[in-house]
């Protein structure tokens, strides 16, 4: 098991989507997590790790960052950032909102 491959590949993800991760680590903790299915305590575990930035005050209510990951091979299986003040990349602009809504799958008649 290594955290710190898990951290690092967290933080090099997170970089590459252009999230501010020096200001999660600044205003957050980080909780890291492996896959153990034998529990805590058991010997084997699977490399799936969690890496989650959490606000003090959020504490056990969720995250405001997280990467769910696959280290040998660093697969991205989620990625979540919850407050887009972290987010460095301006916003998608939908130019043609109204027709992407007017749009259904129902089939036609």
């Amino acid at each position: 098991m290594d955290t710190n491959a898990a951290f690092q590949a967290a933080v090099n993800i997170l970089e590459k989507a252009s999230i501010n991760v020096k200001g999660l680590n600044q205003d957050c903790r980080v909780h890291i997590m492996a896959f153990t299915p034998e529990g805590d305590s058991g010997e084997m575990f699977v490399p799936v790790y969690w890496v989650d930035w959490t606000l003090p005050e959020q504490e056990g209510h969720g995250s405001t960052a997280s990467v769910e990951l696959f280290l040998p091979d660093k697969t991205i299986r989620q990625l979540r950032v919850e407050d887009a003040k972290y987010i460095l990349r301006p916003p998608i602009v939908f130019t043609n909102l109204a027709e992407l809504l007017s749009q259904t799958n129902t089939p036609p008649r």
